[in-house]
């Protein structure tokens, strides 16, 4: 992930705050099959943060986080290229494109942290091949993926404040997406009690996808910590 100078639409918006910088995922394709002459094959840049990647057969998934854009431009005026992160393919000449459609986005109930959640599909052999992008409204901090599914968590903290005393409580939403022959898809949502550590609390056994969390804290005494392991079927 990079670093690029702030775009123009964001230059526009005055005394609004707002990050000088715009993250990218940069990705490159190297023929090293002569290791004394390497050679790019493909490039490709993300508008968005990488979480992870996974490399099976002959595709790279490669997931990302990316913060909604900001309007400032009358709605009528605005475009998909306005509102959706952007993406750039040496394949196509590097031209700017958005990721999709606005339509193609999902987006589920009660959105829990409203940004996009981004995975392409990039083929690494055959290298003249489309790039398949799926995206939905959520957010992603750890990936799990076995061959016929790949498993993308994040974990939600709410706070309460009574009366000088404070309580929170925190629950993991956990995405599924199928494995196609032409990428992914959104096949399933699930939330738990309680937060993972890290993507080795999460795995798949048979039909079945496991994960791990833990609830509480060990310091407080009226919500100690206990560890939890939740089966989800994958229907």
């Amino acid at each position: 992930t990079v670093d690029r100078p702030m775009p123009l639409f964001q230059k526009m918006m005055g005394i609004m705050p707002y990050p000088s910088y715009n993250p990218r995922t940069e990705v490159a394709i190297v023929d090293v099959s002569s290791p004394a002459n390497p050679a790019v094959q493909r490039t490709l840049s993300f508008e968005g943060s990488q979480v992870s990647s996974r490399t099976i057969g002959g595709s790279l998934y490669l997931v990302m986080n990316q913060s909604l854009h900001p309007i400032v431009r009358p709605l009528a005026e605005t475009t998909e290229a306005d509102i959706l992160p952007v993406y750039q393919d040496s394949e196509d000449g590097n031209a700017e494109r958005p990721i999709g459609r606005c339509i193609d986005v999902t987006i589920l109930p009660h959105v829990p942290s409203p940004q996009y959640l981004i995975v392409a599909v990039v083929p690494t052999r055959d290298t003249g091949k489309e790039v398949e992008i799926t995206s939905i409204l959520g957010n992603a901090q750890n990936v799990y993926m076995s061959l016929k599914n790949l498993y993308v968590a994040n974990t939600e903290w709410s706070y309460v404040w009574r009366a000088g005393e404070s309580s929170s409580k925190e629950q993991t939403t956990a995405y599924r997406f199928a494995v196609k022959d032409d990428g992914v898809e959104l096949a399933a949502q699930g939330t738990v009690p309680g937060r993972i550590q890290n993507q080795f609390s999460m795995d798949e056994h048979g039909d079945t996808f496991r994960i791990a969390t833990t609830v509480g804290q060990m310091w407080d005494s009226g919500a100690p910590s206990s560890n939890n392991l939740y089966v989800l079927g994958m229907d």
